[in-house]
């Protein structure tokens, strides 16, 4: 993902008052907390029919089974950001650790050279000779046209600093051009062709090793997509250094705004496995006729506006009847205390969910005035009843197998068997 964009901190709001705030905190009748690796709160359900991958403590690239949660760490600060829920997703790129596989012009690839970002010693070393136009790229991979494609692919230094990226469709003649100082970590980038939304950035991992992320939106030509590599004499240099060296590991290309947990492919594409994890309601500390929530999460990368992101939702196993968090509205970046009662949906939109920082949503719903804060701003309300038949809450997620996933980290959900004031709201969420 967008990682590294800052350690997980909290967004600046005015002080508290500790002793009422942990006062109301500790009246929650259920409080899950995702922020103890390796333990699942207690009945929570976790799956994903697939293997995923994910950051430890030491920056390393691990992989969890099937039906394994992943708690996932930054690379860059080695702090622990949470449960990582993502959508499903699939890597194009095949032979994303067999660069000897590539198409390579002038180029010698010498494989298994050092360790890898994973710990295994499966990471290339690229040698280039001294024509002008030395290059190693993927297997082109199809795409549709218009797509939001992201290209990624980890790199380290061998004898050259600059080290160029392209992200290309058909021919190269639409895409992104990126380039590297594998010295720093820092990242430019220029348009190829006509494409839009360019985006490029980097992360840094342990062992001089960058994660280069690379985001574009195609044109209606582009019908395939591949990643190209070589090295470069400066920034923005098309000029290769003679004789150059460099390391690469983990490419992918994937269909989607935003970059996620890198999955390996051997000889044919591979896929993630959308993440779900849910608890059923209990009367001990759920209360159909007034009930709080407050969930905690954490956004690694920008979101693309268009798709909604629901944080948790409480509902009757579909749609009709639901109250829930949303990280993200279908319209933009917004944060939103939402409920849907027989269809009809009602709802309060605060500011801008921050990337790279912790953020906090709290609603209560009473059946007549729900009211809700965002990351401590000033108390809003509508006008609503409560929904019935209310069974499950799913976390991450609007419901199991929905596509409004959350695609980030998440921290803590608490849940009150009464409908918080708006003052204690604000408080909670700050």
């Amino acid at each position: 993902m967008f990682a590294g964009v800052g350690a997980v901190g909290r967004v600046g709001r005015p002080g508290l008052s500790g002793n009422r705030t942990a006062a109301i905190l500790s009246s929650a009748s259920l409080r899950l907390d995702f922020m103890s690796p390796g333990n699942m709160p207690a009945g929570v359900t976790f799956t994903r029919t697939t293997t995923g991958t994910y950051f430890d403590s030491t920056g390393t690239i691990q992989t969890a089974a099937i039906n394994q949660p992943r708690w996932d760490y930054d690379p860059t600060t080695l702090q622990l950001r949470g449960l990582l829920m993502e959508e499903a997703r699939t890597n194009l790129c095949i032979n994303s650790q067999a660069f000897g596989s590539w198409t390579k012009v002038d180029i010698v690839t010498t494989d298994d050279a050092i360790v890898a970002p994973d710990g295994t010693l499966t990471a290339d070393r690229i040698t280039e000779g001294v024509a002008t136009n030395a290059q190693i790229s993927s297997t082109a991979a199809t795409i549709s046209p218009n797509a939001f494609i992201t290209f990624s692919l980890f790199l380290k230094r061998g004898n050259t600093d600059f080290v160029r990226i392209l992200g290309v469709d058909n021919g190269s003649a639409n895409g992104i051009n990126a380039w590297i100082n594998l010295t720093n970590g820092a990242v430019s980038s220029t348009v190829r062709g006509t494409v839009t939304a360019i985006t490029a950035v980097s992360v840094a991992l342990p062992n001089g090793w960058y994660r280069v992320l690379l985001k574009v939106t195609m044109v209606a030509a582009s019908t395939v997509a591949s990643i190209v590599v070589n090295s470069a004499t400066a920034d923005q240099s098309v000029t290769r250094v003679n004789n150059a060296q460099y390391h690469l590991w983990g490419a992918m290309v994937e269909v989607g705004a935003f970059p996620t947990s890198y999955i390996a492919t051997t000889g044919t594409t591979a896929g993630r496995a959308l993440e779900n994890a849910s608890i059923p309601l209990n009367v001990s500390w759920f209360n159909p006729a007034a009930v709080s929530l407050l969930v905690e999460f954490f956004i690694p990368v920008p979101y693309p506006v268009g798709t909604a992101r629901d944080a948790c939702t409480i509902h009757d196993g579909t749609t009709t009847n639901r109250l829930f968090h949303r990280a993200v509205s279908s319209g933009g970046t917004t944060a939103q205390v939402s409920s849907v009662v027989a269809g009809i949906a009602g709802s309060i939109t605060f500011g801008t969910t921050s990337v790279g920082v912790i953020n906090k949503i709290a609603g209560a719903w009473d059946g007549v005035a729900p009211r809700g804060s965002f990351n401590g701003s000033a108390v809003q309300s509508y006008s609503q009843g409560l929904p019935t038949g209310l069974v499950t809450m799913t976390i991450g997620n609007t419901i199991t197998a929905s596509g409004q996933i959350i695609n980030a980290h998440m921290r803590q959900i608490l849940v009150w068997r009464n409908a918080l004031l708006g003052s204690e709201l604000q408080q909670v969420s700050r």
